[in-house]
């Protein structure tokens, strides 16, 4: 039997759809069964311990009382889940592991920009970072920018984002676009002052400093 197919949307917003139905928001009777979900969603593999998981989401208790947490935590994300059709199996704690979609089925929004700024690097299509880098501009999960667990995943992000938008402005340089690179200078001006990924296709930061010299830009 094939899993179930789980959609999470993690830029912008939390949303997850199952199947293709959406989960209420109404339905989410905790806020640490959303926090799990989007723990699991991001994490590699989509699994963690339940150890690491009980000290990322209650850092200030003990492991019996956090512990205890954690199965209510998993017992409201299954009911919220199940409101679209879902089957206990998405998420599942066994031998001491939690695991969201363990057989398969589980899509992310982030997953997919990441697979698009692969594919933007690979290309000397300059179109293809620019959206990479709009789909960033929302932001990962705006309602827990404060959360002390998420600070990794939002500088994930942000680097995704300042990578496109550095191989975006190296390509219009590199191409002699300059009226086409001036364009699209605001969109570097956002990246930060960070200039430390490794521009496209092994390109050096020389195209980089060429690109700021030519427009005027201190960054």
């Amino acid at each position: 039997m094939a899993p179930q197919h789980v959609r999470i949307r993690l830029l912008g917003g939390f949303d997850v759809q199952v199947d293709d139905v959406a989960v209420p928001p109404g339905v989410w009777r905790l806020n640490k069964a959303r926090s799990l979900l989007k723990l699991l969603a991001l994490v590699e593999g989509n699994r963690l311990h339940r150890d690491a998981t009980v000290e990322v989401l209650w850092p200030e208790l003990g492991v019996v009382a956090g512990t205890n947490n954690l199965h209510q935590a998993l017992h409201a994300a299954r009911r919220a889940l199940a409101v679209a059709g879902a089957s206990a199996g998405v998420l599942r704690l066994r031998d001491g592991v939690v695991a969201l979609c363990p057989d398969g089925g589980l899509e992310t929004d982030v997953h997919d920009v990441e697979e698009a700024l692969h594919k933007a690097l690979a290309s000397d299509d300059l179109d293809l970072p620019l959206d990479v880098a709009a789909r960033c501009a929302a932001g990962l999960l705006p309602e827990d920018r404060y959360e002390d667990w998420l600070r990794p995943q939002h500088e994930r992000v942000a680097a995704m984002r300042r990578t496109a938008v550095l191989a975006c402005a190296a390509g219009c340089v590199l191409a002699s676009r300059l009226s086409e690179a001036s364009r699209r200078s605001v969109l570097l001006l956002e990246a930060g002052p960070d200039l430390r990924t490794r521009m496209p296709g092994g390109r050096t930061r020389r195209a980089e400093a060429d690109f700021r010299s030519r427009l005027g830009l201190r960054l």
